[in-house]
């Protein structure tokens, strides 16, 4: 039962980042190599450079019509340096320079859908197949959704996929903002990181003028405190869980101190003696054994940020990793379903590695059990966890 609601506490955190805009990354024959190089090379210049929140994805061909795979967790600020520039640097790896048939409308499709972000930036060829969805439907859905589509040319583009991303983002009315044709195989490098930027620009524009008044008003009417929908901003979202998730821990702690103290019998302190009685024979001490050390908190560092999660006073071992039936659920696909667990042998608490795929580290020293202590760092793939007292 705890283990849902720290899983449902954590999911409410990452609902609240809402993204910016979603970068979507074609990893096909026709990008991967020098050109997917060079457009990952300036997007990771922009890291430091943007306070803007994305979400990455990266796609070749149609799995099951659901080409998209995620590669942030479930979004990544771009002022983050470390974290940006890893991610960008992780898009390489997704590459399948052998696919015959790009899914790109499906992308698209899938992005509009989950991506949850006013912009969407295409990094693309312009080659299309196998998909079920057409441009017309595309840019309907786009229109239904709110979102502004942008695409920049990487790789080969013939003549024939350049058109095809033009009509896709509307070049021909918008004009150049909406598309960045590459100089030989991929864009320019200061090129690309001004158009990514003009276009998170714009979505903070966008999102700006709908509250502004209009010029032609007498008087200014004041601002709402919701949007045009009635959906909060990202900082009430964010304030309004951060109170639930201090409510909910005060509840559940009260209700376990409550539960210990109600079944805890009450001491009466003997009477108070002036003097010993000469009658009572002295009595051997028993050695005073060392109190059995307890976990209290757990501090988890995400690659967006950082959760601290309270434990209920107790010795019981505690399992960590992606299933739901561990003690603490880490929903981050560098962390195996079951990927380790703290236990208690005698006074001292170990860790232990349950065979995962990406390894269990102490302090960056990779290990298969070790003790560990108050204020050690734990890190499980990309996560890192700390002891706390």
């Amino acid at each position: 039962m705890k283990g849902f609601w720290l899983a449902w506490l954590g999911g409410l955190v990452l609902y609240a980042q809402q993204a910016d805009a979603v970068i979507l990354i074609e990893t096909s024959r026709y990008t991967c190599g020098a050109p997917l190089q060079a457009a990952l090379n300036a997007l990771t210049g922009l890291c430091g450079r943007s306070d803007a929140v994305v979400k990455v994805g990266t796609f070749s061909h149609s799995r099951g019509g659901r080409p998209v795979t995620w590669i942030t967790t479930p979004t990544m600020p771009l002022s983050e340096r470390s974290v940006c520039g890893q991610v960008f640097r992780n898009a390489l790896r997704q590459c399948l320079d052998t696919v015959p048939a790009i899914a790109l409308y499906s992308a698209i499709e899938q992005a509009l859908g989950q991506g949850g972000a006013p912009i969407v930036i295409l990094l693309v060829s312009g080659y299309e197949g196998g998909s079920a969805s057409g441009l017309g439907d595309i840019q309907k859905l786009a229109q239904q959704k709110g979102v502004s589509l942008y695409a920049a040319a990487v790789g080969w583009p013939s003549e024939g996929a350049q058109k095809r991303l033009k009509d896709l983002v509307g070049y021909y009315d918008r004009g150049s903002e909406g598309f960045l044709l590459a100089a030989g195989n991929a864009p320019d490098a200061l090129s690309l990181q001004d158009f990514v930027l003009a276009a998170l620009g714009k979505g903070s524009l966008a999102s700006r003028s709908a509250q502004a008044p209009s010029a032609a008003e007498d008087f200014p009417k004041p601002a709402p405190e919701t949007s045009e929908k009635g959906i909060l901003p990202q900082w009430a979202w964010i304030a309004l869980v951060a109170v639930g998730a201090g409510l909910l821990v005060f509840l559940v702690v009260t209700l376990f101190s409550g539960r210990k103290s109600s079944s805890a019998p009450v001491a009466v302190p003997p009477a108070a003696s002036s003097a010993p009685s000469p009658s009572t024979a002295p009595t051997e001490v028993a050695p005073v054994r060392p109190p059995v050390p307890t976990l209290r908190r757990l501090v988890i560092y995400y690659p967006h940020g950082q959760q601290t999660v309270n434990l209920s006073p107790s010795t019981a071992p505690i399992t960590i990793g992606r299933a739901p039936d561990n003690t603490l659920v880490i929903g981050d696909p560098t962390v195996s379903s079951r990927h380790a667990r703290l236990y208690l042998q005698g006074t001292q608490w170990y860790v232990q590695d349950l065979g995962s795929t990406n390894g269990t580290f102490i302090n960056e020293a990779r290990v298969t059990q070790h003790p560990v202590q108050i204020g050690d760092k734990i890190r499980l793939g990309a996560i890192v966890i700390q002891l706390a007292g």
